[in-house]
């Protein structure tokens, strides 16, 4: 997938995301629903960002029952 990277394509958005660029709240808290919601919209432009040919992806997530904090964030004030 991505050579410039450490991961595969989509799990390197989701690290990004889970170290906050997911929190769409800002809450100080990123959820699974963030995290799928932030993979989603960002995953067709990661070829621009990296300036590499990646192969294709369309991410489709799908979350079932409550949402949940997977990370939080250091220092976030939260509300």
């Amino acid at each position: 997938e991505a050579h410039s990277v450490a991961h595969g394509a989509l799990t390197w958005l989701v690290l990004e995301g889970m170290r906050g660029a997911a929190d769409d709240d800002g809450d100080g808290a990123v959820s699974v629903r963030e995290v799928i919601a932030y993979a989603g919209r960002t995953l067709p432009f990661l070829p621009e960002r990296l300036k590499e040919n990646i192969i294709s992806h369309k991410p489709v997530g799908y979350s079932r029952g409550e949402d949940f904090a997977i990370a939080s964030l250091a220092g976030a004030s939260g509300r």
